[in-house]
């Protein structure tokens, strides 16, 4: 899959000449697919070594897929804003639970990677309120 990834990265430039915005939207959409099938087979291995996994594989994915999602759109249309909805424990800061170093989160990397540009909102609508 890896070699996959590198030669549809290598040929981008051949598949934005095809057609425009419709095969620049196909690159975009086969890349993701390559990325996480990527993500999704080191998850795994990782998995069926028996090593300890405190989710933090996800996150990563979800930032990498909202940094990817975030320059596509920036490209396209000069600003993009992303709005993502999402477990507090995604979105939450993963830096606060102290207890919990080797873990991060959705939330910690989109604040390290994009600082003030995230905002978090509380919904109103979580059940229990």
């Amino acid at each position: 899959m890896v070699a996959q990834l590198v030669d549809l990265q290598r040929r981008a430039a051949e598949y934005a000449r095809r057609d425009g915005r419709m095969a620049e939207d196909d690159f975009f959409y086969a890349q993701q697919n390559a990325r996480l099938i990527k993500d999704a087979e080191l998850y795994y291995r990782t998995m069926f070594r028996g090593r300890s996994l405190p989710g933090i594989f996800g996150d990563e994915h979800m930032a990498n897929t909202l940094d990817a999602l975030g320059a596509a759109l920036a490209l396209r249309n000069g600003n993009a804003k992303v709005v993502i909805w999402a477990h507090n424990s995604h979105l939450g800061d993963a830096r606060r639970r102290r207890w919990r170093r080797r873990e991060w989160n959705l939330g910690q990397l989109a604040r390290q990677r994009h600082g003030g540009e995230c905002v978090a909102v509380d919904s109103p609508l979580t059940p229990g309120r």
